[in-house]
C-alpha cells in the first residue's frame, strides 16, 4: 500500500500545487487520516479564516501558491481545516480552481457513475449530461449529485418494505424476547441481497438507512426507556455512517469496500440487540 503523504513534494510552489490536486481529487479523506496518524491531530484550536487571513480572496482565484509558506505549512499541521478548504474552493474557488485537471481515477469514476446511471435508468427516462457543466472539477460534483437523484428516484419506484422499513416489525403485542428478535431479523435482511453495481449498491443503502430513520419514529414500547434511548442514540450514529457510505461511493471509492464497511455496521447492529435480548 502506498501512503499518499510520501508523495508531499520539497518545495514551496510544488507543495502548494500537489495539495490543490488533494482537494480536487477523491482521496483527502485518506490523505488527512494519514496526515493524523503520522503527525497527530493538533492541539491548538484555529480556524480555516485564521490561516488563509488576508490571502484567501487570492487562493480563491489563483490557487494556494498565493499562500505564504506559514500558512500553507499550517494546513498541513492541521489537516482537518483541509475538508471546510475543499467545501470553500467548490463552492467559491474560480476559474482556476475549475481548470484543474482530475486524475485519471477521477476521471474514470465519473464516466463509470454516469455510465451506471444510464443504465439503471434507460427504461424510465432520457438523461441528458447538463450542458452547463464544463469543468472537470464541477462535472464530478455535478455527476455525483445526478447519481443520487437517480438513486433516490429508483427508491420511490420500489417502495421497498424490507428491514426496518416494515411496520409488521414494531409490533407492540409481542414479548420483549420477541420484539428484540424482530429487530435484529430486520437489521439481518440487509444481507439477503448482493448489489451488483454501484447504483444498486447506493439504493440498497439508502434503503436501509430509510428504514433506520423509520426505526427512530417507532414507539418501541415494549422496550425500557433506558434501553430505547441508547437504541435511538445508535440508530443516529448509523444513520450517519450511512450517509458518509453513500458520499464515498457517489465519489469514487471502491463499492466491494463500502459493502464490506456497511456489512460491518449492520453486524454491529445486531450485536447491540443481542445485548438487549
Amino acid at each position: 500500500m502506498n501512503l499518499i503523504v510520501a508523495s508531499i513534494p520539497d518545495g514551496h510552489d510544488a507543495r502548494a500545487r500537489w495539495l490543490e490536486r488533494q482537494l480536487v481529487g477523491l482521496h483527502l479523506r485518506e490523505f488527512v487520516s494519514e496526515l493524523v496518524a503520522v503527525h497527530g491531530t493538533a492541539t491548538d484550536a484555529i480556524a480555516l479564516g485564521n490561516v488563509l487571513g488576508d490571502s484567501r480572496d487570492k487562493v480563491l482565484s489563483s490557487g494556494l501558491v498565493s499562500l505564504p509558506a506559514v500558512q500553507l505549512r499550517s494546513l498541513f499541521a492541521h489537516p482537518h481545516l483541509l475538508f471546510e478548504l475543499q467545501d470553500l474552493v467548490f463552492v467559491e474557488g474560480g476559474a482556476y480552481w475549475q481548470s484543474l485537471p482530475l486524475e485519471s481515477d477521477h476521471v474514470h469514476a465519473v464516466k463509470s457513475g454516469w455510465n451506471a446511471l444510464k443504465s439503471a435508468t434507460a427504461s424510465r427516462a432520457k438523461i441528458v449530461r447538463p450542458s452547463f457543466v464544463r469543468s472537470p472539477m464541477v462535472w464530478g460534483l455535478a455527476a455525483a449529485a445526478v447519481v443520487f437523484a437517480a438513486v433516490l428516484t429508483v427508491q420511490n419506484m420500489r417502495g421497498a418494505q424490507w428491514g426496518f422499513n416494515n411496520d409488521a416489525v414494531y409490533a407492540n403485542n409481542v414479548s420483549h424476547a420477541d420484539y428484540v428478535k424482530r429487530l435484529s431479523q430486520a437489521a439481518g435482511e440487509w444481507f439477503n441481497e448482493k448489489p451488483s453495481d454501484r447504483v444498486a449498491l447506493a439504493a440498497r443503502i439508502g434503503e436501509f438507512k430509510r428504514g433506520c430513520e423509520k426505526l427512530l419514529t417507532a414507539e418501541h414500547a415494549t422496550l425500557t426507556p433506558a434501553e430505547r434511548d441508547e437504541l435511538l442514540k445508535r440508530c443516529r450514529n448509523w444513520i450517519a455512517q450511512l450517509d458518509k457510505l453513500s458520499t464515498d461511493l457517489a465519489t469514487g471509492r471502491d463499492e466491494g469496500a463500502v459493502r464490506l464497511n456497511t456489512d460491518a455496521i449492520v453486524e454491529k447492529l445486531q450485536s447491540f440487540l443481542k445485548t438487549l435480548a
